[in-house]
C-alpha cells in the first residue's frame, strides 16, 4: 500500500514536471510516465493527454518533440524488441492500435485535438521528425472501416464512429494514401455521409476528410456534394436536437462550404444556390422568422462571403501564375532593354501587372462580392446583420423602452457575420468599425466580445490603416472582466505584435500587467511568454519600450507599490547588454529628476513631501536596483552628471535603500579599483542623506516651536513647474 501511494505521488509530480523549463526534467518525466502507463498504473492513465502539447516544443532542435513522438509510438503503435544482435519494432495489432487512438480522441478537448492532429501528421509522413513512416497503412484502413461500420449502430457506437471519423480527418490532412490506393473509398464515404446528415458531428469530420481529398478534383461529385451540404443547411435536426447537437451544426456547415469552394468548378454559383436555399428555409415559414433560423442564415451568409473572396483570390493567383508562365516561355514579344526601361518609367512591366491584379481583386470584393450600393445578394445581408447587432446592443444597454434581448445564438451569429463582411470589404469595414467597437465595449456576452477580438486581429492584417487608429480600444480588453475575453485579447495581440503586423506602442504596459493577473495562471504564462519572445527579436523592442512602460505602470492607479515591485524584476531581466544597461540607467535617472518637479539646475528639495511624484521616483529607483551593473555602468551611474539627477530624492528612505542595494550587490564581485569607487559613491550618498535628515529635523523643530507659540505653520513649498526643464532629455 505504501509503494502504491508513493507511485501515485510520483506520477502526479512527473505530470507537473512535463511543463518544466528544464529539458532534462521534461524528457525524464515522459520516460517515467511512459513506463507507468505500460504497467497500467491508474495514476498515469491520463498522462498522454497532458503530454500532447509538447508537440509544439522546439527546444534543443526539437529534442522534446522527438522524444514525444517516440513515446507516442511506444504506447500506441509498436515496441522495440531484440532479435539477435539487432533491434526491430513489433507493431501492435491493427484493431488494438485503432481502438487506442479512437479512445484517445473520444475524451480530448479542442486544444488536445489540435496537438493530436500535429502528432498524427508526423506519424503518417515519411518526411516527419523521425524520418520514417510510423503508422502502417493497414491501420488507416482499419480506422476508416470503423468510421463507416460503427455509424450504423446504437448511441455508443455512433459516438465511437464520430471519434473514428475525426481521427481519419486528421490523417487525411497529411496523407491521402488510402484514397490513392482505393479510389472506391470516396463514393463509400459520400454515401455514408448522405445517411448521416442528421449527425452534425459525424458530417463535420467526414466533410473535412473529403475536403482534403477532393481539392480541385471533385467535379464528378459536384451535384452530390451540393445536395449533401444543402441537406445539412436545411436539416430540421438543427431545431429538434439538444443544445450540444445544435451547436455542431455550425462547424458542419462551415466544413461543407469549404468543401464546395475547394471541389466545385464554379463555387460562386454553387454557394449562391446554397445561400438561397438557406434564405428560403428562414423566410419561407408561414409562422414568421425564428431567431435560431435567422442566426443560421446569417452564419451561412457570412461564410459564403469569405469563401467567395477566397475563390476570387485563388483565380487571381492562377491568372498571375499563368501570365508569368507565358512570359517565361517567351510567348510575348521580347522587348529591347531601352523599351523595357521606358515601359517601367511609364508604369508598366511585371510590377504594374501585379498591382493591376491586386486592384482588380479589391474591385471584385467591393463591387461584385459585397456591393453595398447595388443591393447585391450578399449586400442585403450586411444590412440585416447591422440591424440585428444594433437591436441587440440597444437591448443590452436597455436604451430602447420595451426592447427584448436577442437570443445569444442570434447576436453571436449576427456579430460574426458582420465581422466576416468587414474582412471582405474595406468599405464595410470603415462604415461599421465604430459599431463593432461599441459592441466590444458594451456587450454583456463574453462570447461576442471574444469573437470580435479575434475578428479585429484579422481586420488588422487585412486593413491595417483602417484599424490602426483604434488599437488603444483593442488593448482595453486586456482589462475585461471575463477571463476568457482577456485570454483571447492577449493571444490576438501577441500574435499581431510578434509577427510585426501591429506597431508596438506604450500600450504594451497593459500586457505587462497581465504578468500579475490574479485570476488566471494561463494569462500569466501567456504574458511571460510574450515578453520572452519579444526579447529574442533582433531590434530588442523590450529595451526600447521599457522607459515608457515603467512610467505608465507607475502612474496607473490600479498598480500599487506591491504589484509594481513584482513587475519590476521581471521586466528588468531583459536588459542584459552592457550598453543597454548604461543607456536605460541614464534614462531612468532623468525620469527620476523629472518626477521631482525641480527646475533644471536645482539639486535639492525642501522636503520629501515637496516632491511632485514621489511614487514614480521610488518605482524607478527600484527598477535601477534590479539592473545588472557592469563596472562601466557603475562609473556612469556614480558620476556627477547622473548623481545630480537622483540626489534630490535620496532623502526618501525607499529611494536611498534602492541605491544602497545597488552598492551592496556591486561589492560582491567588484575589483579593487571598483571597490574604491563604490566606497566614495556610498559616502557621498550617506552625506546627502545625513544632510537631508538634519534639515528635516531642524524644520520639524522650527514647526514645533511655531505651534507652541500659537503661530501658523507655513505649508511645504512644492517644486515649481519646470519651464526650463526642456534641456533635460527624458
Amino acid at each position: 500500500l505504501g509503494f502504491a501511494m508513493r507511485m501515485e505521488l510520483s506520477c502526479a509530480q512527473a505530470q507537473q514536471l512535463i511543463m518544466s523549463k528544464s529539458v532534462t526534467d521534461v524528457l525524464e518525466s515522459m520516460r517515467f510516465l511512459s513506463c507507468a502507463v505500460r504497467f497500467q498504473l491508474p495514476a498515469a492513465q491520463g498522462s498522454m493527454r497532458k503530454m500532447l502539447a509538447l508537440i509544439w516544443d522546439d527546444r534543443e532542435s526539437g529534442r522534446v518533440k522527438k522524444e514525444l513522438l517516440e513515446t507516442f509510438e511506444l504506447l500506441f503503435i509498436s515496441e522495440p524488441i531484440q532479435v539477435g544482435r539487432s533491434t526491430k519494432r513489433k507493431v501492435y495489432s491493427e484493431q488494438m492500435i485503432a481502438a487506442k487512438l479512437i479512445d484517445l480522441v473520444s475524451g480530448s478537448s479542442l486544444s488536445e485535438l489540435t496537438s493530436l492532429e500535429a502528432i498524427i501528421g508526423e506519424l503518417v509522413s515519411e518526411d516527419g521528425t523521425l524520418k520514417r513512416l510510423i503508422m502502417p497503412t493497414a491501420v488507416v484502413e482499419r480506422i476508416f472501416e470503423q468510421a463507416l461500420e460503427l455509424a450504423g449502430g446504437d448511441g455508443a457506437s455512433v459516438a465511437r464512429a464520430r471519434a473514428a471519423m475525426c481521427l481519419f480527418a486528421m490523417i487525411c490532412t497529411s496523407s491521402r494514401t488510402l484514397f490513392d490506393r482505393k479510389p472506391s473509398s470516396v463514393p463509400r464515404l459520400v454515401d455514408r455521409l448522405q445517411s448521416m446528415v442528421a449527425d452534425f458531428g459525424y458530417a463535420r469530420f467526414g466533410l473535412q476528410a473529403l475536403g482534403q481529398v477532393l481539392e480541385g478534383r471533385g467535379a464528378e461529385f459536384g451535384d452530390i456534394l451540393e445536395h449533401l451540404v444543402v441537406q445539412i443547411v436545411s436539416s430540421k435536426s438543427a431545431d429538434a436536437g439538444d443544445d450540444a447537437s445544435r451547436r455542431q451544426w455550425y462547424p458542419a456547415v462551415e466544413q461543407g462550404l469549404r468543401l464546395l469552394t475547394k471541389s466545385c468548378a464554379r463555387p460562386d454559383l454553387t454557394l449562391a444556390r446554397v445561400l438561397r436555399r438557406a434564405h428560403a428555409e428562414c423566410f419561407g415559414d408561414s409562422s414568421g422568422v425564428r431567431e435560431d433560423g435567422l442566426a443560421r442564415l446569417l452564419f451561412v451568409a457570412g461564410h459564403v462571403a469569405i469563401h467567395m473572396f477566397v475563390y476570387a483570390e485563388r483565380v487571381s493567383v492562377a491568372v498571375r501564375k499563368h501570365r508569368k508562365g507565358e512570359e517565361d516561355r517567351g510567348a510575348q514579344v521580347k522587348q529591347s532593354k531601352a523599351e523595357e526601361e521606358e515601359q517601367t518609367m511609364l508604369g508598366g512591366g511585371e510590377e504594374a501587372s501585379d498591382d493591376f491584379e491586386e486592384a482588380m481583386l479589391r474591385k471584385i470584393a467591393e463591387e461584385e462580392i459585397l456591393s453595398l450600393k447595388d443591393n447585391s445578394l450578399l449586400g442585403r445581408y450586411v444590412t440585416i446583420a447591422v440591424q440585428v447587432v444594433r437591436r441587440g446592443l440597444a437591448a443590452d444597454r436597455q436604451t430602447v423602452e420595451g426592447a427584448e434581448p436577442l437570443s445569444a445564438d442570434l447576436m453571436e451569429s449576427a456579430t460574426l457575420a458582420l465581422c466576416k463582411f468587414m474582412c471582405v470589404s474595406n468599405t464595410a469595414c470603415e462604415q461599421h468599425l465604430r459599431l463593432l467597437l461599441t459592441v466590444l465595449r458594451d456587450s454583456s456576452d463574453p462570447k461576442v466580445r471574444s469573437n470580435i477580438m479575434v475578428a479585429l486581429g484579422d481586420l488588422a492584417v487585412r486593413f491595417p490603416n483602417t484599424i490602426e487608429p483604434f488599437t488603444s480600444q483593442v488593448y482595453r480588453r486586456l482589462r475585461d472582466s471575463d477571463v476568457g475575453v482577456r485570454t483571447t485579447a492577449l493571444m490576438c495581440l501577441s500574435h499581431l505584435i510578434l509577427n510585426d503586423m501591429l506597431k508596438v506602442r506604450g500600450e504594451v504596459c497593459e500586457i505587462a500587467l497581465c504578468v500579475e493577473d490574479e485570476s488566471s495562471e494561463r494569462i500569466r504564462d501567456l504574458a511571460c511568454l510574450f515578453f520572452y519572445e519579444m526579447s529574442r527579436k533582433g531590434s530588442n523592442p523590450v529595451y526600447n519600450l521599457l522607459p515608457d512602460t515603467l512610467n505608465k505602470l507607475s502612474k496607473d492607479p490600479l498598480v500599487d507599490s506591491d504589484k509594481f515591485a513584482k513587475l519590476a524584476p521581471f521586466l528588468m531581466q531583459f536588459i542584459t547588454l552592457e550598453k543597454h544597461v548604461v543607456s536605460i540607467s541614464d534614462k531612468l535617472c532623468q525620469r527620476i529628476f523629472a518626477a521631482t518637479g525641480l527646475t533644471a539646475g536645482a539639486d535639492e528639495v525642501e522636503s520629501v513631501e515637496a516632491v511632485e511624484n514621489i511614487k514614480l521616483c521610488r518605482d524607478l529607483a527600484l527598477c535601477l536596483s534590479h539592473l545588472k551593473f557592469s563596472e562601466r555602468a557603475l562609473v556612469k551611474l556614480a558620476d556627477d552628471a547622473q548623481f545630480k539627477l537622483y540626489k534630490p530624492v535620496l532623502a526618501d528612505a525607499a529611494v536611498f535603500e534602492c541605491f544602497e542595494n545597488i552598492v551592496k550587490k556591486a561589492r560582491q564581485s567588484a575589483k579593487a579599483e571598483t571597490k574604491e569607487l563604490l566606497e566614495e559613491w556610498a559616502a557621498r550618498m550617506d552625506k546627502v542623506r545625513e544632510a537631508h535628515m538634519a534639515n528635516h529635523a531642524t524644520t520639524q523643530k522650527a514647526k514645533k516651536s511655531l505651534r507652541k507659540n500659537g503661530k501658523a505653520v507655513p505649508p511645504a513649498r512644492s517644486a515649481r513647474p519646470r519651464r526650463a526643464a526642456a534641456s533635460v532629455r527624458v
